[in-house]
C-alpha cells in the first residue's frame, strides 16, 4: 500500500471526542492531556498499517443496533475459511466478504446501508489492537458489507490474554453452523450461562451516541475488555458487574452511556466457536472505592452494572475459528527476581531468570517486545500487565524497568514489595513494535521519560552487532525532565562507546537543574530537533516510545516534513 494524502471532510471537527466523552474527560480531569494529543491519533483515514492489519485478521468484532434500537457485539469471518476475507480499496473504505451467522442478533441488520458500525480488529497472539468506527455503504456484491470510515485509532495491548487460533472449516466444506440450531434466545441467564460468564476472561462491548444531524464523532463503537478469569460479578441472572479499569482516558465506552445507556455485551466460547450474545441497560458507578467493594477487584476505577434485557446464546460450531492459551507459545511459567536496581528516582529495573532447577530455556523475544506478567498484590487479587523488555535480545535473562506511578497499584507493589529471590508468573513475549534489523535505513530511535524501555533493548541490538556486517548507522534521540528522571544514562553511553562512528546520541532535559552536564540541549524533542540530528530524514525508519501527546506531536511534526508514516513505528503504554 501507499501512503495517500487524505483531507479531512468539510464537517471534520476539532475534537474527535462528543459531547458524553469530553463530559468524562472533565470530569476525571484529564481532557486538557487528552487534546494534547488525541486530535492527531484519531483519524478520520486508516493508516497503512491500519489497512494491512485489518486485511491480515481472520475475524472482526463489530457493534450496532438491531432493527429495535438495542445494542449487540457479534463476531464477523468468512464461514468458508477463507484468508483475506477483510480488504481496503482505500483509506477511507473496508470491504468485508462476511456478514453475521444464522441466528445472530444482527442476522439481518448490516444488509443495510447506513448503519452506524463499529469494528475492533484485535490479534490475540501479540496483543495488537486497532478500533474504526464508520456507517454501511450499499454493496454491489452479496454477503459483503462495505464500510465508510468516520473515525480510526488504536489501543494500547493491556488486559488482552494472548491466544492462539486456527480454522476447523475449510473452503468448500459445508459450515458446522448451518446444520446447528440458529440460536437460544431468553430474557434472562441460565445456570450455565452464569458460569461461563463467571470463567470468562475477554468480552466485547457494543455501546454508541447518535444526535440530530451529521457528525463523525456520533455512531457505534466496539470495545474490549479482559481481566483474570472471574473479573466478570455474576449479581443474578439479569445483572452483570463489570468492573472499569484504567485505559487511555478518552472515556469512549462511559461517554456513549452517558448519552445513551443501552449496551450489549459479547462473550465468545473461545473453544468450540459458541457466543453468548447479551443486551440491556448500563449504569455507571463512580466511586472507585464503591467499584472496588462491589467487584472485588483491586484494579477497578469505575464500574458497569449491565441490566439484560434480552439474551442470544449461538451455539458451539457458529464460529470457524478456535481459540486457545498456546502451551507451547502461551503457557505460564515461574521466574526468578534475580536482581532489583534503581535506575533513577522513579525507575526501577527487575531481572528475572529461571527458578532453580528449572533447564528450560527462556523464550526467544524480539527487541521491543514486551512481557505480560502476573502478580497477586497483598490482598489476594491477581493482577496482570506488560511491561517492555529493557534488555538485550541475547542476555539469557528478562529486565524489564518499571516507573513507580503514585496511584500505580502494580507499579507500587512491584517497588515496594517484590524483592530479589521473589517469583513471579510470566508468559512469552509478545508485541509487534519490534526492530526491522534486515532494513539498511538510518535507525532513529527516539524515546520519552519511562518510554525509553522498548528503544534501549532496540538500541542493545544494533551496539552489540557486528561492526563488519553492520548496514546502518543509528541515532540515539531521548527526552528527559532532568539528570533525577534520566534512567539509563551511564549504559547507553557504554553502548555508544562500543557502537563507535555508527551510534549518535542526543539526550535534551525540559527542565535541568543547574548542576545537570550530561544532555546537550534544552527543551522538548520535536520534528523541528530531529531535522537537524537525522541528516536523511525521509529516508529512515524511526522507533518512538512516550507518552501518547508525545508521539502524537513527534509523528505529526515528522509527517507534515515529508517522512512517510509508514516509516514511523511506535509503541502505545
Amino acid at each position: 500500500m501507499s501512503a495517500l494524502v487524505v483531507s479531512p471532510p468539510s464537517n471534520w471537527p476539532s475534537t474527535p471526542f462528543h459531547e458524553g466523552e469530553l463530559k468524562l474527560q472533565e470530569r476525571f480531569g484529564v481532557r486538557e492531556t487528552v487534546d494534547s494529543y488525541a486530535p492527531k491519533v484519531v483519524r478520520h483515514y486508516m493508516p497503512d498499517q491500519h489497512r494491512a492489519f485489518y486485511s491480515a485478521q481472520p475475524f472482526l468484532v463489530a457493534a450496532a443496533r438491531d432493527e429495535h434500537g438495542q445494542m449487540w457485539s457479534t463476531f464477523l469471518t468468512d464461514p468458508d475459511g477463507e484468508n483475506n476475507f477483510v480488504t481496503s480499496p482505500s483509506p477511507t473504505t473496508l470491504s468485508i466478504r462476511a456478514q453475521p451467522s444464522p441466528g445472530d442478533a444482527l442476522e439481518h441488520t448490516l444488509r443495510q446501508p447506513n448503519v452506524d458500525l463499529g469494528l475492533i480488529g484485535i490479534e490475540f497472539a501479540t496483543k495488537r489492537r486497532n478500533r474504526v468506527n464508520g456507517r454501511t455503504i450499499s454493496s454491489s456484491y452479496p454477503n459483503t458489507i462495505d464500510f465508510r470510515v468516520d473515525q480510526s485509532f488504536g489501543n494500547c495491548p493491556q488486559y488482552i490474554t494472548p491466544r492462539r487460533w486456527w480454522r476447523t472449516a475449510k473452503s468448500g466444506d459445508q459450515n458446522a453452523a448451518t446444520k446447528a440450531p440458529r440460536s437460544l434466545k431468553s430474557s434472562s441467564l441460565s445456570e450455565q450461562q452464569m458460569r461461563m460468564i463467571r470463567n470468562a476472561d475477554t468480552l466485547f462491548l457494543a455501546t454508541g451516541f447518535r444526535g440530530e444531524g451529521e457528525d463523525p464523532r456520533w455512531g457505534n463503537d466496539a470495545s474490549h475488555r479482559g481481566g483474570e478469569k472471574g473479573f466478570l460479578r455474576v449479581k443474578d441472572a439479569n445483572t452483570i458487574l463489570l468492573p472499569d479499569y484504567a485505559g487511555n482516558n478518552h472515556y469512549n465506552t462511559l461517554g456513549n452511556l452517558i448519552m445513551d445507556n443501552r449496551i450489549g455485551i459479547t462473550i465468545p466460547s473461545f473453544s468450540d466457536g459458541g457466543l453468548l450474545q447479551m443486551t440491556g441497560r448500563a449504569e455507571i458507578t463512580y466511586s472507585e472505592v464503591e467499584a472496588k467493594l462491589a467487584t472485588k477487584d483491586d484494579g477497578a476505577k469505575r464500574m458497569i452494572k449491565f441490566t439484560i434485557d434480552q439474551v442470544n446464546e449461538l451455539p458451539a460450531g457458529s464460529l470457524p475459528i478456535r481459540w486457545a492459551e498456546n502451551d507451547t507459545l502461551q503457557s505460564t511459567r515461574s521466574l526468578q527476581v534475580t536482581h532489583k536496581i534503581k535506575e533513577s528516582d522513579e525507575v526501577t529495573s527487575f531481572y528475572f531468570q529461571a527458578v532453580k532447577g528449572d533447564d528450560t530455556k527462556l523464550w526467544n523475544y524480539l527487541p521491543g517486545q514486551h512481557l505480560p506478567i502476573l502478580l497477586k498484590t497483598t490482598t489476594g487479587n491477581e493482577v496482570s500487565r506488560t511491561y517492555s523488555l529493557s534488555s538485550g535480545a541475547g542476555w539469557g535473562e528478562y529486565r524489564i524497568s518499571v516507573k513507580c506511578e503514585p496511584y500505580g497499584l502494580v507499579s507500587q507493589f512491584l517497588h515496594d514489595t517484590v524483592t530479589v529471590g521473589d517469583t513471579i508468573q510470566v508468559n512469552q513475549p509478545a508485541g509487534d513494535f519490534a526492530l526491522d534489523e534486515t532494513s539498511d535505513r538510518t535507525l532513529v530511535l527516539i524515546s520519552s521519560g519511562i518510554g525509553v524501555t522498548p528503544v534501549l533493548s532496540m538500541l542493545h541490538t544494533f551496539a552489540s552487532s557486528n561492526p563488519s556486517s553492520r548496514k546502518r548507522k543509528a541515532i540515539w534521540v531521548h527526552g528527559a525532565r532532568d539528570g533525577k528522571h534520566h534512567p539509563f544514562r551511564g549504559e547507553v553511553q557504554e553502548l555508544a562507546a562500543l557502537a563507535g562512528d555508527s551510534l549518535r546520541t542526543h539526550v535534551a532535559y525540559s527542565k535541568p537543574r543547574d548542576t545537570d552536564m550530561e544532555h546537550n540541549s534544552i527543551g522538548r524533542i520535536d520534528a523541528t530537533l530531529l531535522e537537524k540530528l537525522v541528516p536523511d530524514l525521509k529516508n529512515a525508519d524511526y522507533y518512538m516510545c512516550g507518552s501518547s501527546s508525545f508521539m502524537a506531536d513527534v509523528q505529526d511534526g515528522l509527517e507534515s516534513l515529508g517522512v512517510d508514516p509508514n516509516r514511523i513505528q511506535f509503541e502505545q503504554f
